[in-house]
């Protein structure tokens, strides 16, 4: 300017946000590759529920686990596992973990199986998690053994975990509500 050379500025440094998301929502292991730009991602994963039984105990719900910022490089590919539901059945199975990369990378670790199809038994636990932060899935109801004849009541099913604590455990057949969960369903 007409003052001479000004001092030079200030240097900026400019942080490009790449947004977008890919979803897994159907039970299987899939490869996820980073798109170019990508340096870091958040990832959350929904372990899977038991299945309850037929008649008495229910399944637990799933817990749910989080990361913020996990590095990845442009082009690589990095393994997402999405976990199946457990079957109703006399006796119910666990629902499988659900992850990304790794089970100790970030987790939601599928319920706990359920025993018993003869109106007692005990309902299935909550999954956990491993991340950032999360919550575990609630249990799901017990079975009582004071019924004497089927059909028996059948108890309520235990909610997922939410983003900062455990779900809702489900309600014991026969006797009602179950418990708020801190975070969950």
């Amino acid at each position: 300017n007409a003052f001479g050379p000004s001092a030079a500025s200030n240097t900026i440094t400019q942080t490009i946000v790449i947004q977008g998301q890919a979803a897994y929502t159907t039970a299987g292991t899939y490869s996820w590759v980073a798109p170019a730009g990508v340096t870091s991602v958040s990832v959350v994963a929904v372990g899977a529920g038991s299945g309850g039984v037929t008649y008495g105990a229910a399944g637990g719900g799933g817990g749910l686990g989080y990361k913020n910022n996990y590095s990845v490089t442009a082009g690589n590919s990095y393994s997402v596992v999405v976990g199946a539901g457990g079957a109703a059945a006399s006796v119910g199975t666990p629902g499988g973990d659900s992850y990304f990369v790794s089970t100790s990378t970030v987790k939601g670790g599928g319920a706990g199986g359920v025993t018993a199809d003869d109106g007692t038994g005990s309902g299935g636990s909550g999954g956990n998690y491993t991340g950032d932060g999360g919550g575990n899935g609630g249990s799901g109801g017990n079975g009582v053994s004071s019924n004497s004849s089927a059909p028996y009541d059948t108890a309520g099913g235990g909610g997922a975990g939410g983003y900062s604590g455990s779900g809702g455990a489900g309600g014991i057949a026969g006797s009602g509500s179950g418990q708020s969960g801190s975070g969950g369903g």
